[in-house]
C-alpha cells in the first residue's frame, strides 16, 4: 500500500511538472547572440520574442551585438526579431538559400505581429569556445549591397 502510494505521488508529481509551460532549451552561440525559436520555425512576434528571450534569462539582441557576433563566426539561416522592430539575419559563410547567397548581417524592418525566429542577446552565455563572453554593441555601419530572400527581403546590410 505504501509503495502504491509513493508511485502515485510521483506520478502525480511528474504530471504537475510537465503540464506547465513548455521550456525552451537556450543554445550557446557567438558573442551573447543565440538564434532561439519555440519548437517550430517562424513562431514569434516582436513581443513574443522578447518575452522567450526575457523568460531564458536574456534580452532581444540589438544590431552591434549581432554584428559582433557575425564577425566571431555567429551565422543562421533564418530571420530573428532584434530590438528596434527590426528582423536580422548573420551569414558569415555563402550559402544559396541563406540570404540571397550573400554574407553579412541583413535586416529589415517588419511590421511587430509578423512571425520570425528571436536573436537573444545575454553577456553570460557563452561563446563557441565555451568561455563566458561580453559583447558590447558596435556602431551600426551600412553598407548598400543589395539582396533578396523569398521569405524577408533584407532592405540593408550592414558589415
Amino acid at each position: 500500500m505504501a509503495q502504491g502510494l509513493v508511485l502515485v505521488t510521483l506520478g502525480l508529481s511528474m504530471l504537475g511538472a510537465s503540464s506547465g509551460s513548455t521550456e525552451v532549451p537556450s543554445r550557446c552561440q557567438h558573442g551573447g547572440v543565440s538564434h532561439q525559436d519555440r519548437g517550430a520555425r517562424y513562431q514569434l512576434s516582436l513581443a513574443e520574442a522578447v518575452t522567450l528571450c526575457d523568460s531564458l534569462g536574456s534580452s532581444l539582441a540589438n544590431l552591434g551585438q549581432v554584428q559582433a557576433a557575425q564577425r566571431a563566426g555567429f551565422q543562421t539561416c533564418r530571420y530573428g526579431w532584434i530590438q528596434d522592430g527590426l528582423v536580422a539575419i548573420s551569414r558569415v559563410t555563402p550559402h544559396a538559400n541563406c540570404a540571397n547567397n550573400l554574407t553579412g548581417v541583413y535586416t529589415s524592418a517588419r511590421d511587430s505581429s509578423q512571425k520570425f525566429d528571436a536573436l537573444c542577446f545575454n553577456y553570460t552565455v557563452c561563446d563557441s569556445g565555451n568561455q563566458p563572453t561580453s559583447s558590447p554593441p558596435d556602431n551600426a555601419r551600412k553598407s548598400t549591397r543589395p539582396s533578396s530572400t523569398s521569405e524577408a527581403p533584407p532592405t540593408s546590410a550592414h558589415a
